[in-house]
């Protein structure tokens, strides 16, 4: 590691320069180690000083600290463990605390959807603002849909899909038992009617993975322009009451 970073700090620009290296330090090894020997260790130490220091990228660090705190946070806490316990282990307590913060921000991918009403029709439209709904996201939109269903306010619920790349099938399962609550509740009220489910914009992958699941309780539309002219929205999911 120390040769890697004494290697860039000298300015290396290709694979070259390491095959360079490795004969360099080859030929200190069998012929300058009797002179090398006694070659104090804080003059080693400054080598590796100078070369690690070449590593740090101060203005990439602002940077990162304008765009994200929770990125510089990760950064901070990536080197203070490769510094106290070493490279291997902060390299894996890095990725660690990345692949976490990627859970955590695909788990509240769905928390905002764009949302769009026609009064009249008393139709409603979601637009999901991820491309792709997996078990982690989903559980905002069934809750949703579950209380838009249960309001008895609209005739019809639209998903557009049509930004939507990857569903996987415990979403699909999920969308499903939020839809037969959904109609259980409305069969037990005799006030509340059961709205129409439909799902439309989706890509042929989409709908490979939705319709053997929620078929025939949500209806599937290709993509078109329903909505065209109606205001549209972004809406916190947690703000539904």
């Amino acid at each position: 590691f120390t040769r890697t970073a004494v290697n860039a700090a000298a300015g290396s620009r290709s694979t070259i320069s390491s095959f360079v290296c490795g004969l360099v330090v080859m030929f200190a090894f069998l012929f300058l180690s009797p002179a090398l020997f006694y070659l104090p260790q804080a003059a080693l130490a400054a080598i590796v000083i100078v070369g690690l220091l070449g590593l740090f990228e101060f203005g990439e660090l602002k940077l990162i600290w304008k765009s994200s705190k929770i990125d510089f946070a990760l950064v901070c806490a990536t080197f203070l463990s490769t510094l106290f316990l070493g490279v291997e282990n902060g390299i894996m307590i890095g990725v660690g605390l990345q692949l976490l913060l990627f859970l955590y921000r695909e788990a509240s991918s769905l928390k905002r959807v764009m949302v769009s009403e026609d009064r009249e029709q008393r139709d409603i439209w979601l637009r999901p603002t991820t491309s792709t709904i997996s078990f982690l996201n989903s559980s905002d939109l069934v809750s949703w849909i579950e209380k838009l269903a249960s309001s008895g306010s609209y005739n019809r619920i639209f998903l557009d899909f049509t930004n939507v790349r990857l569903v996987d099938s415990s979403a699909a399962v999920l969308l499903r038992q939020a839809v037969d609550t959904a109609l259980s509740k409305a069969t037990a009220s005799s006030t509340a009617a059961a709205p129409q489910f439909v799902i439309y914009g989706c890509c042929d992958q989409v709908i490979k993975v939705l319709e053997p699941v929620l078929h025939p309780l949500f209806a599937f539309e290709p993509p078109r322009q329903r909505y065209e002219g109606n205001e549209c929205s972004l809406v916190d999911m947690n703000a539904v009451a």
